[in-house]
């Protein structure tokens, strides 16, 4: 606790039991306290040692204006004293700025005088707004007030001023922040609130004085409201549901059911689907509505929870019913688009096995033009060939990649129309369905792929190694068809009738030969005059 305020505590309590005190004025930082009383009351009072200290040595200001004219500040009161006669009546205001002088946190408000504090702590007074734009709402709020025990919620301490100084502000629990930082983001979308403008969970608090009650539900119902409403504008709160409504706030209005429409708010202003809780609330508002007035909402509002969450119950067990269609619809979706896209990895394989069949032609076509020595028609075989293996394979890849991108997009394109299902579960979906049969197009087209260059690379190897053997594979080519007409001589000489034979008698015996031919040649000759 600071001596100070001590100092000065101790001060006014001395004070208030010894003179008269004509008036006070405090607000959020500065105190102003007036006292009257006689000279012969006054000067021994500040004769005392400790309150000479405090009026030359402190920021505490001491006016005394003696007989209504004369007027002296601090120390020049003291230095005139002598001159001051016992019967004159003097007027004393001690000021303080609480802000500066104590020091005050933003943070931290400070009240001696309760109906000073009531006064100005209304949500609608300009002094009190400029303090809240000033809080740090991520940190705990204390309330110091001229009362005897500690009240508090997650947000706000109020404090007995006894006991100032000796809480510490803190940074809220990481729920709360949390929470606040979700009423934020929330506010800013779908309502005018603005950013500094005070939750209210920080009036949601009650003590054991009737009036701090009073004042606290009056601020929890208007900013409560502020938060549901659609807009605010010169005391005129605007509600659009099944109708526009209006409601005119009067500040002298004391609400009953503050509480409850705090738990609406609340309700409302949900971790979930809080949009569609907060114009169910609205609905139901201008719904039961049927007078304008502040004071009609008030009396309507426990009946207005109840149906606000009867209806949203209905709701959310109608959404779920379409949820599960909705969701069965897109895992059909998800079906059809994974079955188009195996069907596109089918046919890559099916293409890898043409290409197969495609290379086991081209090599016996290329053994049997080899066989023949026509290595040009073997060259241009084989470059057809390849350009076949490249014209097919850019048409198929083309197609693949084509098809895997109109599936994704399309799929994507069509889940939009589901609005139930949240994008992550979307996502799930499409990973468990659609993402498998796209990878195996890519497997597919990965090994087409490979399989293609390693076709064409081994015929471009074919070919070279043909053009640098081909005067070898000629001279063997030539020297083979030169061996053949030799060994088919002797073949047919080794194979013909009688042949040893006849040698032998040509050798031994020419006279038969000799009279044989001739015999052969008359029978011949006979059998065709015979025929003539």
């Amino acid at each position: 606790m600071s001596s100070l305020f001590e100092e000065f505590s101790s001060l006014l309590v001395e004070l208030n039991g010894t003179f008269i005190k004509t008036s006070l004025e405090e607000q959020f930082d500065i105190l102003f306290v007036t006292y009257e009383g006689k000279a012969e009351d006054i000067l021994p009072f500040f004769a005392k040692k400790e309150n000479q200290l405090l009026i030359k040595g402190t920021e505490i200001s001491f006016k005394f204006v003696i007989d209504g004219s004369s007027s002296f500040y601090d120390e020049d009161f003291i230095k005139t004293s002598r001159y001051i006669q016992n019967e004159q009546d003097i007027l004393l205001t001690v000021s303080v700025n609480k802000k500066i002088s104590f020091p005050l946190n933003n943070n931290e408000l400070l009240f001696f005088d309760m109906e000073a504090f009531l006064s100005h702590f209304k949500i609608e007074n300009d002094k009190f707004i400029s303090t809240l734009k000033a809080v740090d709402y991520e940190k705990t709020i204390h309330i110091y007030l001229p009362i005897d025990q500690l009240f508090q919620n997650h947000f706000v301490k109020v404090i007995p001023i006894s006991d100032f100084g000796n809480y510490n502000i803190q940074t809220l629990e990481n729920k709360q922040l949390q929470e606040i930082l979700h009423i934020k983001e929330t506010r800013e979308e779908l309502t005018r609130v603005e950013s500094w403008f005070p939750l209210p969970q920080i009036f949601s608090i009650e003590t054991n004085q009737k009036m701090v009650n009073k004042r606290l539900n009056q601020n929890l119902f208007f900013v409560s409201l502020m938060h549901i409403a659609n807009k605010y504008k010169q005391n005129v709160f605007t509600i659009r549901g099944q109708k526009n409504l209006e409601l005119t706030y009067d500040e002298t209005f004391i609400p009953e059911n503050a509480s409850i429409l705090y738990s609406i708010f609340k309700f409302s202003f949900g971790e979930e689907q809080t949009q569609d809780k907060l114009e169910i609330t609205r609905n139901i508002i201008t719904i039961y509505l049927h007078q304008e007035t502040i004071s009609q909402l008030d009396e309507q509002l426990d009946k207005m929870k109840q149906t606000i969450e009867r209806h949203f119950s209905m709701y959310v067990q109608d959404k779920i019913k379409k949820f599960f269609d909705d969701t069965k619809d897109v895992i059909d979706l998800a079906h059809k688009y994974a079955l188009e896209a195996r069907e596109a990895a089918d046919k890559i394989a099916t293409n890898i096995s043409t290409s197969i069949v495609a290379l086991i032609t081209a090599v016996f076509s290329g053994i049997v033009i080899m066989a023949r020595g026509n290595f040009l028609f073997l060259v241009v075989a084989l470059v057809l060939h390849i350009l076949y293996f490249i014209l097919s394979y850019s048409f198929n890849r083309h197609f693949a990649v084509k098809k895997k991108k109109d599936i994704h997009y399309i799929y994507d394109l069509t889940s939009e129309n589901f609005s139930n299902i949240a994008p992550d579960e979307k996502e799930e979906i499409k990973k468990k369905y659609v993402t498998p049969a796209i990878q195996s197009i890519e497997t597919n087209l990965k090994k087409y792929t490979w399989l293609t260059v390693a076709l064409i690379v081994f015929m471009l190897a074919l070919i070279t190694g043909t053009y640098f053997t081909q005067d070898l594979l000629t001279n063997l080519n030539n020297q083979t068809e030169q061996n053949v007409p030799m060994e088919q001589e002797e073949t047919d000489k080794n194979q013909e009738p009688g042949g040893n034979n006849l040698e032998k008698q040509e050798g031994d015996n020419g006279k038969v030969e000799k009279e044989t031919a001739p015999k052969v040649d008359n029978e011949t000759q006979n059998k065709t005059n015979n025929k003539s």
